[in-house]
């Protein structure tokens, strides 16, 4: 079976061919995909980001694993700008699935700090997605149309929890030297499921207009 590594190394042989006929053939509108470029203050050596993928190669609790830093560094070496991790739970209560990476409590700065070492070993970035699954929480108590639960009702005292501990996981992802945090905001989890009228019946502030329903965002 083709390893991450192999796959990303033959696409990069087929852009890199695809990116010589544009230069050839005269479209210089077009920025080739190997200009550097920033993002804000981030800069990134080329413009090949490896988006976020369940890699399912942390521990039960979420921690750092030799096979998910040598995964990461694999990545890193085939030479894309900036890495993407998979979703990462913010509650210690709340994993939507197996052996996601965890950034619920400040024990995982430090090993997550030797992982990003790594990685900007080789000049790449690395930004860590963070999620709330919501299989137990939701804006209203809707039967989740794929995993067909049906989650408690989020109060405000709820939704502020789950707004603080997306800012106390984003912070613990700056200290451990990530270059960025991405919210995973899709795929029925939590915070999809507020901007989503289906599952969003609410009536209160967090309800009805889409700028009440991505106020959680």
């Amino acid at each position: 079976m083709i390893s991450e590594f192999d796959l990303h190394q033959i696409v990069l042989k087929i852009l890199i061919i695809l990116d010589n006929y544009i230069q050839f053939s005269g479209d210089n509108f077009m920025k080739t995909l190997f200009d550097k470029t920033k993002i804000s203050e981030m800069e990134l050596k080329n413009r090949f980001i490896r988006s976020a993928i369940w890699e399912e190669l942390a521990d039960e609790k979420g921690h750092v694993t030799a096979e998910l830093i040598k995964h990461y560094m694999e990545l890193a070496k085939g030479g894309v700008s900036t890495i993407i991790t998979g979703f990462s739970s913010i509650l210690e209560f709340d994993k939507p699935t197996n052996n996601m990476n965890g950034m619920y409590d400040d024990v995982f700065i430090d090993e997550y700090n030797g992982l990003t070492t790594v990685v900007h070993e080789y000049n790449t970035n690395i930004i860590m997605q963070i999620v709330h699954g919501g299989p137990k929480w939701g804006p209203s108590a809707v039967e989740h149309l794929i995993t067909k639960t049906t989650p408690k009702e989020m109060n405000t005292e709820d939704i502020k929890e789950v707004v603080q501990a997306f800012g106390d996981a984003a912070f613990r992802v700056k200290e451990a030297g990530f270059d960025g945090v991405q919210l995973h905001v899709a795929h029925g989890f939590l915070l999809s499921m507020f901007l989503n009228p289906y599952y969003n019946r609410r009536k209160d502030d967090y309800g009805g207009s889409i700028d009440n329903r991505a106020k959680i965002v």
